[in-house]
């Protein structure tokens, strides 16, 4: 546990130099022995831990769904293969539950310095889509505890084909958690089955018959 105290007497060797740090407000363990702090309250470990950051534990690509949506049933290895303009579904297995108070948004990065302008990092902020609407975001299909169920949605006309890497970033009141990556293990190809893709996919699809 942790004891927030306030230091009676800056003059202590031990603590003066957080004394000036901290503007008198101090964080020391229990452990800490000092006979000039003065306790104030105590905070038990179970009440820090909303402030962890979010770690995914582990990502079902959920194959089985979204092969079958994707006509991609016949492509092998562990990879998840979806097409461009079609939506996909993951399930996400966290370190803890996701807080009221905090905000989620996913971005899908390629390369080793992903910029917008260049295509290579694509933001993806939580949306509520029209039907047939082309567009990048994802939706919360499901929340419970530790597992979260969100649907990731990308456009076929400005989504790049290839591998891609998803992060995800946490937002809890003014403070900005780290990135965390959720899977580098998503391929993205083209979609002649899209209304919204233009005739390079066409022709693309003509080409590999």
């Amino acid at each position: 546990m942790i004891v927030v105290a306030k230091c009676v007497n800056s003059s202590c060797r031990r603590c003066y130099r957080f004394y000036l740090r901290n503007c008198k407000l101090l964080q020391f363990c229990s452990a800490f022995s000092c006979s000039k702090m003065a306790p104030t309250r105590v905070i038990s470990r179970a009440s820090r831990s909303v402030y962890e950051p979010i770690v995914v534990k582990s990502v079902d690509h959920l194959n089985s769904d979204n092969a079958p949506k994707h006509y991609t049933s016949d492509y092998e290895g562990d990879d998840l293969v979806v097409r461009r303009g079609f939506p996909f579904t993951l399930l996400l297995t966290l370190n803890r539950a996701i807080l009221p108070e905090e905000n989620l948004a996913f971005e899908l990065r390629m390369g080793g310095r992903p910029m917008v302008h260049h295509g290579s990092l694509v933001r993806l902020p939580q949306i509520d889509p029209k039907p047939n609407e082309d567009v990048d975001g994802y939706t919360v299909l499901a929340s419970a505890g530790e597992n979260l169920t969100v649907k990731i949605h990308t456009s076929a006309k400005t989504t790049g084909i290839g591998k891609w890497l998803l992060v995800m970033k946490t937002t809890h009141g003014r403070r900005r958690l780290p990135y965390v990556k959720v899977s580098d293990s998503i391929v993205m190809i083209f979609n002649p089955w899209s209304k919204f893709s233009d005739n390079s996919d066409l022709l693309v699809s003509t080409k590999c018959m």
